[in-house]
């Protein structure tokens, strides 16, 4: 998001800001530069935290799914967490999944075991983050999916 670098806040806020400052006790002079300043501070601050407010995470535009089949050999929480923030900011979530099944229709030699969250500028970046997943080195299969 491109924000203008300077806003000039409208007069009433200027105005509005002065009678509670005063009235506060913050500001006793009537010194129009004081006043000048101590309002543009205020809307600064105001717009800096705006500003972070509307900043939003990267939307994740690639799935990887991980899989095993009865050949994997497992792997660490600690070694998965240390790729995942290595892969950073590429990867943006994930989650690993319960063995246990809710509910389960038709057959799927692999179970679905976890899957992380990529936002990747491209598929070239989103495949080396699929390449450089520790699940494979495991025995694990992995999917890499676009997030429609």
């Amino acid at each position: 998001m491109n924000l203008p670098r300077e806003i000039a806040p409208p007069p009433e806020l200027r105005d509005a800001t002065v009678r509670k400052l005063r009235r506060n006790g913050l500001l006793r002079t009537r010194t129009p530069w004081l006043a000048i300043a101590a309002s543009v501070a205020i809307i600064a601050i105001g717009g800096a935290l705006l500003w972070r407010h509307e900043q939003q995470p990267p939307q994740p535009n690639y799935i990887l799914l991980l899989y095993e089949s009865p050949q994997f050999s497992g792997g660490s929480r600690a070694e998965y967490s240390k790729w995942a923030r290595d892969m950073r900011p590429l990867i943006v979530g994930g989650e690993e999944l319960s063995k246990s099944a809710v509910l389960s229709i038709g057959t799927n030699p692999d179970e679905l075991a976890g899957y992380f969250l990529i936002n990747a500028r491209d598929v070239a970046a989103a495949e080396r983050v699929a390449r450089a997943c520790p699940h494979l080195k495991h025995g694990g299969a992995v999917i890499l999916r676009r997030i429609m």
